[in-house]
Parts: structure tokens; sequence; C-alpha cells
């Protein structure tokens, strides 16, 4: 529960520093995750991933989910796709 309340701090903090963190996202997220006491295992990739796996969990189809996300090629969606248990399709994220 306080894991829940810290992590809506990350997302609420970092909506209100403005636009800095178009530039690094994934450093936005890193420092957000840190200063919050959360585990930085988790990259703006892993909510992809999650919102991609919960929906195909769902009975949701991986040809919607590709337009959901935007991406022109469903290998791309079948990346961010958990089902296989964690880490079956890691994603690989730049360092910022």
């Amino acid at each position: 529960m306080a894991n829940d309340l810290r992590f809506g701090s990350v997302i609420r903090d970092s909506a209100r520093q403005g636009s800095s963190w178009q530039h690094c996202p994934e450093g936005m997220l890193k420092r957000r995750l840190r200063d919050a006491g959360l585990s930085t295992i988790y990259s703006n990739h892993s909510f992809r991933a999650a919102g991609i796996t919960n929906y195909l969990e769902n009975d949701g189809t991986l040809e919607v989910a590709q337009r959901i996300a935007g991406h022109a090629d469903s290998r791309t969606t079948k990346l961010y796709d958990r089902r296989g248990g964690v880490g079956s399709n890691p994603v690989r994220i730049a360092n910022c």
C-alpha cells in the first residue's frame, strides 16, 4: 500500500516539473523511482509492456494492441507481451 502511494507521487510530481523530462524520459523516471524509494529496475517500457500484456490477457487482439501502441509491425508489439512470464521478451532501452 505504501508503495502505491509513493508511486502516485512519482507521476504527480513529474507532471509539475514541466517539459524537462521530454529530453530524457527514461532518466526522469529512474530519478523519480529512486527518490520515491522504489526499485529502479522499471522503465517507461515496463509501463508500456504492462499495458499491452494486460490488454492481451483480457481478450484483446494483437492487431488492436499494435494500433493502440502505434507500431507499424506486430513483431514490435509482441516484444512487449509478457504473458510468457517476467522478462520473456526483454526490451532493450537506452541509458540516459
